[in-house]
């Protein structure tokens, strides 16, 4: 054919580019935009990633319990591990125990270096650390590693907080949303059981009472009873036939009829 076949091609995303989000910055070529700050990180220069230049990268927001110590500042808690899943792992990685190790050695081992900043256990693979900065992290649609990113022990409680908040906030608008319906619902069934009640009060008294003449002064209360027999009324409307027949509305249909006297 005279022509090239493909085969495989590199960089297939952006995401492919080296270090395109910066120190401590991951990327995720399904996301808009594409960088992001790992957990526990901001951006180091704010106006350039707003536009899109994500090579400065992020910095850590809480410092570490080592760097606290160092500056004479509260030591506080031990630090932790945030886990992210399906990543690819950052570059430079120094390799510290064989296979054979568990990942509860890789944490301890991590915890007790100051220069460690994540690690990453993968099975018969055994321990990978790395200490500086973390660049070329991406997040993976499927597959890759889980990355613990070592962060200061308020970071944890800032998200445990957080996550309490985002609780008791929705609570409170289910709670208030669900005492909403219950009144709005109880007012309408009130409000027809209080209307067909009213109807039927209106509909007995227009059936125990007729008024004989147009003054109030000549009220006589009388019981009611058919003025007509259905045969004669079949007779007078020719059984009912719509040649007899005015109109016909809510309260049924009206005939004209013809009297024999």
């Amino acid at each position: 054919m005279q022509s090239w076949e493909g085969d495989w091609e590199v960089p297939s995303t952006e995401c492919d580019i080296y270090g395109k989000c910066g120190p401590f910055g991951r990327c995720d070529a399904q996301n808009s935009p594409i960088c992001r700050c790992l957990i526990g990180f901001v951006p180091k220069n704010e106006d350039e990633w707003n536009k899109g230049i994500w090579t400065s990268g992020c910095v850590r927001m809480t410092s570490l319990q080592c760097d606290r110590i160092r500056n004479g500042s509260e030591v506080g808690k031990e630090d932790g591990f945030m886990k992210l899943e399906m990543m690819k792992v950052p570059a430079s990685a120094e390799y510290w125990s064989y296979p054979s190790s568990s990942e509860q050695e890789c944490k301890d081992e991590c915890l007790k270096n100051c220069s460690c900043v994540a690690y990453s256990y993968y099975n018969g693979f055994g321990c990978m650390a790395w200490t500086g900065n973390l660049i070329d992290t991406q997040k993976f649609p499927e597959g890759g590693a889980d990355l613990n990113i070592r962060l200061a022990y308020t970071e944890f409680v800032a998200g445990n907080s957080t996550k309490k908040k985002v609780i008791i906030s929705m609570s409170v608008i289910v709670g208030a949303i669900a005492i909403f319906l219950f009144v709005f619902f109880s007012w309408k069934w009130m409000a027809t059981h209080r209307e067909r009640k009213l109807i039927s009060e209106e509909t007995r008294e227009a059936q125990a009472t007729v008024f004989d003449g147009n003054s109030p002064d000549n009220i006589e209360e009388v019981k009611l009873e058919p003025l007509f027999k259905l045969q004669v009324l079949e007779t007078a409307t020719s059984n009912f036939d719509v040649a007899n027949k005015l109109g016909q509305g809510g309260f049924g249909a009206v005939y004209r009829v013809t009297l024999l006297n």
